[in-house]
């Protein structure tokens, strides 16, 4: 009975003092490619996602009749009396209603998160996310992504 009461506190704790911090992630995607097919979005496609930690399954594209989602994922670490954050993000492809797995990417670190500017959340559909990110897996590439994801601290 000991043994389950510290496991809740723990449980309880940690959840408060961990989940603590709300980020903001721009994303706009530019290309995915998924075996032989492709989509391209000549503006970009832009999403904007308030997060604890990580996100939901957001489905960001569908190639042919495959629909292809994202989980972004950031946290918060401290290393040698340091604040980083690390930004990790996997995609998805639907397979009879059932998200599978493609890749989940390593992590990235940032040492240093912008504070949104005013009114982001209201444009922010409207406008590209800017640091630049690519990624594949395979070769040839049956699986590629070309986007742009920026991450604020609220």
């Amino acid at each position: 009975m000991k043994f389950f009461q510290s496991t809740v506190l723990f449980l309880f704790f940690s959840t408060i003092i961990f989940a603590q911090k709300s980020y903001l992630i721009h994303i706009t995607i530019d290309k995915i490619v998924l075996g032989k097919d492709s989509v391209v979005f000549k503006k970009g496609k832009t999403f904007l996602v308030d997060v604890k930690s990580h996100t939901d399954t957001i489905e960001i594209v569908k190639i042919g009749n495959e629909p292809v989602a994202m989980v972004l994922d950031v946290r918060r670490v401290k290393e040698a009396e340091k604040i980083k954050y690390q930004i990790a993000y996997a995609f998805y492809k639907k397979q009879d209603s059932k998200w599978i797995l493609v890749h989940k990417f390593p992590y990235v670190n940032r040492y240093e998160l912008s504070v949104p500017i005013p009114g982001l959340e209201k444009v922010g559909a409207k406008k590209n996310a800017h640091e630049e990110f690519h990624c594949s897996l395979g070769l040839p590439q049956n699986f590629e992504a070309f986007f742009r994801m920026d991450v604020y601290k609220k």
